[in-house]
């Protein structure tokens, strides 16, 4: 990991910040964290796996040539079992 603060506030702050709030106001909003809608909560995860997916396409086409063969099938595992994720989220709806 960088020694970078920014890079600290950005990528692990913030999105720790980020999803705490968000979850604050779903509770406020539907007046307790045990009734909000289990379709927003499963549209939540169907979009951030999405995106997942998305950056994953991303770094498979800027794959770095120098990768050992075990880099590459650590990476590929990844892609498969995202893959297999988002199909199982789809079935629960």
């Amino acid at each position: 990991m960088e020694k970078n603060p920014y890079y600290f506030i950005k990528y692990i702050v913030w999105s720790w910040c980020k999803v705490r709030l968000l979850s604050w106001w779903w509770a406020v909003r539907y007046g307790g964290r045990k009734n909000i809608p289990k379709e927003m909560i499963m549209g939540q995860l169907q979009k951030s796996m999405a995106r997942m997916n998305q950056n994953l396409g991303e770094a498979l086409r800027h794959i770095p040539e120098n990768l050992t063969e075990m880099e590459r099938k650590e990476f590929l595992d990844v892609l498969r079992e995202a893959a297999t994720l988002e199909k199982e989220i789809e079935k629960q709806e």
